[in-house]
């Protein structure tokens, strides 16, 4: 079991840089109970995605000094130039299971074919997806690895994030609930195959957050209320055996 969520600002500077850091570190330390061996951050903006992955605790990672530096940059990066760019962020708190945390590449997100992944659950048939699509390059000791290589594969064929995503979903066996950010395209893409993710809208419709949990959404619409307004009513499940797509510019 593992803790993902993420946050998305249409227009980022409708928020003070405390504001989406407080959207985050509640996320954060809300997911931590799902796994406390490691913790990891993407962060995509109009043009890069960084990311930064320690094997530590989430109440750790967001003390240390790497994520200040880490927060420095990417929350600078647009200081004083105007634009009105989006801000993604997708998270991961880790209980391992395939591939030690001490190795980076194992811990989540997960790099890979020009996208960066985060999934809770385990996929117990990736030997033989391996040994089924031999053109896949194993590089990795992480399990979410088959479902990155897979999922650009069925991209490629498909043209479509959701589609590619359900087509993974309909051959792993196992438990997979995922997010997924691409350098080449600006989609947020939400998958699982089973319905362990949950998403809300700010009623503003500028913010949207996803999760593990629908009481760690709770939690955290109530913790934020004082920034941004949400609706407990507005809380959906993604349901088992679905993927879906949000344009990260326009928020459809």
């Amino acid at each position: 079991m593992c803790g993902i969520f993420g946050v998305l600002v249409k227009n980022e500077n409708q928020y003070t840089r405390k504001n989406i850091q407080n959207f985050l570190e509640i996320l954060f330390r809300l997911s931590e109970s799902r796994g406390k061996e490691a913790a990891g951050l993407a962060v995509r903006r109009e043009s890069w995605i960084d990311v930064l992955k320690l094997p530590i605790a989430a109440t750790d990672f967001l003390k240390s000094p790497e994520y200040k530096k880490f927060s420095d940059k990417v929350f600078d990066a647009l200081k004083g130039s105007g634009k009105q760019g989006f801000l993604a962020t997708i998270g991961h708190a880790r209980l391992a299971t395939h591939g030690t945390e001490y190795l980076s590449y194992n811990n989540q997100p997960v790099i890979k074919e020009k996208t960066v992944c985060i999934h809770n659950g385990i996929i117990v048939n990736e030997k033989q997806l391996w040994e089924k699509f031999p053109t896949l390059k194993r590089e990795f000791g992480v399990d979410t690895e088959v479902f990155l290589s897979l999922l650009q594969l069925f991209l490629q064929e498909t043209g479509s994030a959701v589609s590619a995503a359900e087509k993974v979903l309909g051959i792993i066996e196992g438990s997979a609930s995922v997010a997924a950010l691409f350098n080449n395209n600006y989609y947020l893409l939400l998958a699982t195959n089973t319905g362990s993710l949950y998403r809300c809208f700010n009623l503003k419709g500028d913010v949207f957050v996803f999760a593990s949990e629908r009481y760690i959404l709770e939690q955290f619409i109530e913790k934020v209320s004082k920034i941004s307004v949400f609706s407990l009513e507005a809380i959906q499940q993604v349901l088992p055996g679905t993927a879906m797509a949000i344009d990260m510019r326009n928020f459809e």
